[in-house]
């Protein structure tokens, strides 16, 4: 049975990742958040934040970095001869 990852432990990567918008890599999120964290865990975490879609990797080995994923958003609209009515969903890490 997988482990259950505690949401605490991923918003504060993400809060870290947040504080880079120029990306920041595995090392340095590593060092940042010190010996609480293995780096094959930490690996396994971004992997997670991915997969989620809450960051994106750029990059490739060990070049990749971890930037926030933008936000996405979808907005539509139908005018009729005496309402207008709107509806779109939005999506915010």
């Amino acid at each position: 049975m997988p482990k259950i990852v505690p949401q605490q432990e991923l918003d504060r990567i993400v809060a870290l990742i947040d504080q880079h918008p120029e990306g920041i890599g595995v090392d340095a999120l590593s060092q940042t958040l010190g010996a609480n964290i293995p780096r094959r865990t930490l690996q396994r975490r971004l992997s997670l934040l991915v997969e989620r879609q809450r960051i994106v990797a750029i990059g490739e080995g060990r070049a990749i970095k971890y930037r926030l994923a933008p936000i996405r958003a979808t907005i539509a609209a139908t005018e009729a001869p005496d309402r207008m009515v709107a509806f779109g969903e939005i999506y915010v890490p």
